[in-house]
């Protein structure tokens, strides 16, 4: 036992101490505003982007200014109505950055997609632009060297190709696409792009009167961007206002079909259905339409293939599909049922998790007493994730997640983990405030690690603690762009010291297809496939690795600590509780604003299990710490508040 020890310990001092592949946060100073659009490529790339919007208050005369995972900057010009876009590497780290800079006026980002080999895509728009533009949908348009090689783009949607090293390749403008921001923008598997958006129409009724229509739009963009096919669906209101926010959102599936999901206001009619109209439930007034939320696939083609209606007051807040199902977040009000699944809504339990076939069938249905669900994603073997939103704070009942009770989750990072049938996991939470408003998004890397985006609260200089105990920095007043990953894997070097886990988990390769195709060449079968994985984490041990390139060993659940007393005057016992052998495992003590202060617990091998550790911090100051327990690549945060 000893050697595999030593082993192993050398692996790591080769690899994952020069990369630090414990979990990330990333944000920044002076932005005043957060990502608003993200997402992963295939090559487990973070691309998360927004715009920015001076601060109504300075640190000092910084300027603005992004933060990777090891706190390197990546500085931003100081000018209003530009857009950035940042690219993290699987370490933290920002590989490549753009922005308006001299080339884009007054610009907008309005999205963000990535291709399957790999080619990120902006959207955006902007008043005018000085480079090579290519033209698409419209032959009246004429590119012309102005002065300062400028040209009118107002009336345009734009979008630029970027390669892996964030060289912008090419840029398209499109002519027939609604003037407003995209609400879902998503890459499809033939090399194309979904949009959904909402806009307002000027249309005129049976008398010749102006009349605004609100309209739903689902479009498929080719790979040359022109214009595949348009889907509409009309919101018929009688109120003032037509759409609930988000009012749409769309995700793709591995056949190019397109699942979208939205909310009614009142009634609406969608291209191939009749008028739809929301279940009255309680008094309607001006102010309390009825209203309820709906799911529908669309083929490649754009033709409708079916539609579920909620039957309830409902809203979707975000949908995810994979080969086997749709998964949809959102929030419930008065009802006991929910696409025709019975639901409980005791202890005001008013947020929801729900999954169906890829025929529309009902698979299960959960609910919660947060506010809402604010995201969904799931990975490559059908687990579920999805952020939570909660308000909970003094007399309201804490955030409950089946078995687990989170305290104080006011305005916090929340991510829970749920199987393919809905059977709950784990959850992750953070130390650090959101900005409510704001759009949140998660996403999976084909291994089944966890990408969160949005945006974070900041007043005045304040450092915080982030996904278990990855540190982020933030100067200024305000918001600014938040993003993390959140492992779920243990890396191959560790494997070795792990057999009977090997053994009993599933591994996930990063080209599902291939492993089937050399199962069926090797006639095995999965329990001998189980085997090999173990005898690969053997051999590991001779230097000789025999699991695919790109396996993936997934954590059974994440690593827990809690400390007790909390408060306390200074002696406390930590209890940690860690789901996989690690040879390297230690105690921190962090400041609130994120200043290392000391060991608590030197590095050292630790079984996977539950121990405990006595300290006697009687020496600090009254306020709040941060106990950080750490591993070579997890970690887990629990803050300590030491009175007098």
């Amino acid at each position: 036992m000893k050697k595999i020890y030593l082993f192993v310990l050398v692996l790591l001092q080769l690899n994952s101490v020069k990369a630090q592949n414990f979990e990330w946060a990333s944000s920044g100073s002076n932005i005043s505003s957060g990502y608003m659009h993200s997402c992963v490529t295939v090559d487990g790339r973070l691309i998360a982007g927004g715009q920015y919007e001076e601060p109504s208050f300075y640190r000092g005369d910084e300027n603005p200014v992004f933060y990777s995972a090891s706190g390197k900057e990546a500085k931003l010009p100081s000018r209003n109505a530009q857009l950035f876009v940042n690219c993290y590497g699987s370490a933290g780290e920002i590989e490549w950055s753009i922005n308006s800079q001299s080339m884009i006026g007054y610009g907008r980002l309005t999205g963000v997609a990535s291709w399957p080999d790999g080619t990120v895509v902006i959207g955006f728009r902007a008043q005018s632009y000085r480079g090579s533009l290519t033209i698409v949908n419209d032959t009246s348009f004429k590119y012309e060297k102005q002065q300062y090689g400028w040209n009118d783009c107002s009336d345009y949607d734009l979008f630029a190709t970027i390669d892996k090293m964030g060289q912008v390749k090419h840029v398209y403008a499109v002519k027939g696409i609604p003037q407003d921001d995209y609400i879902s923008m998503v890459g499809t598997p033939d090399g194309g792009i979904a949009i959904c958006l909402s806009a307002v129409s000027k249309e005129k009724d049976k008398d010749g009167r102006s009349k605004s229509v609100g309209y739903n739009y689902t479009f498929k963009l080719k790979q040359d961007f022109s214009i595949a096919w348009l889907h509409k669906t009309e919101m018929v209101s009688k109120s003032c206002c037509s759409f609930h926010i988000p009012s749409c959102k769309l995700a793709v599936g591995q056949d190019g079909d397109i699942y979208i999901g939205g909310t009614i206001i009142n009634a609406m009619h969608l291209e191939g259905t009749k008028l739809r109209k929301a279940p009255i439930l309680d008094v309607v007034t001006q102010y309390n339409q009825p209203y309820e939320c709906y799911v529908a696939r669309l083929s490649s083609k754009g033709v409708l293939k079916w539609v579920r209606y909620s039957e309830g007051k409902s809203i979707l807040h975000d949908i995810s599909v994979d080969n086997e199902q749709v998964i949809i977040g959102g929030r419930i009000q008065l009802q006991k049922k929910l696409f025709g699944t019975a639901i409980d809504t005791t202890d005001k339990k008013q947020s929801f998790l729900g999954s169906f076939d890829l025929s529309g069938n009902t698979r299960w249905m959960k609910t919660f007493n947060g506010e809402y669900v604010s995201a969904v994603s799931q990975d490559s073997d059908g687990n579920v994730f999805a952020a939570f939103r909660s308000k909970q704070s003094k007399g309201m009942k804490p955030l409950k997640i089946d078995r687990d009770t989170i305290p104080d989750t006011y305005e916090r990072v929340v991510v829970a983990s749920f199987d393919a049938s809905g059977k709950y996991r784990w959850y992750k939470y953070s130390g650090a405030m959101l900005a409510g408003s704001e759009p949140v998004e998660i996403h999976n890397d084909l291994c089944g690690n966890l990408y969160f985006t949005g945006e974070m609260w900041y007043a005045l200089p304040v450092n915080m603690a982030l996904f278990d105990g990855a540190i982020v920095k933030g100067k200024g007043y305000g918001g600014a762009p938040i993003a993390a990953r959140i492992r779920t894997t243990i890396p191959e070097q560790l494997v070795a010291l792990n057999l009977s886990l090997s053994q009993s988990i599933k591994i996930r390769s990063k080209d599902k297809s291939e492993e089937k195709n050399e199962k069926k060449r090797k006639g095995e079968s999965s329990t001998n496939f189980n085997q090999a994985s173990s005898s690969a984490a053997a051999d590991t041990l001779k230097g000789n690795i025999r699991t695919p390139e790109g396996s993936c060993y997934p954590i059974p659940y994440p690593w827990k600590i809690k400390v007790f007393p909390n408060p306390s005057k200074g002696p406390i016992t930590i209890q940690v509780d860690i789901s996989y052998t690690d040879p390297s495992v230690s105690l921190e003590l962090w400041s609130a604003k994120g200043d290392f202060l000391q060991n608590l617990m030197p590095a050292s091998y630790k079984e996977s299990g539950k121990f405990e550790h006595a300290v006697d911090l009687s020496n600090l100051a009254a306020g709040l710490y941060l106990i950080v327990l750490k591993g070579s690549v997890s970690a887990a945060t629990e803050r300590l508040l030491i009175t007098k």
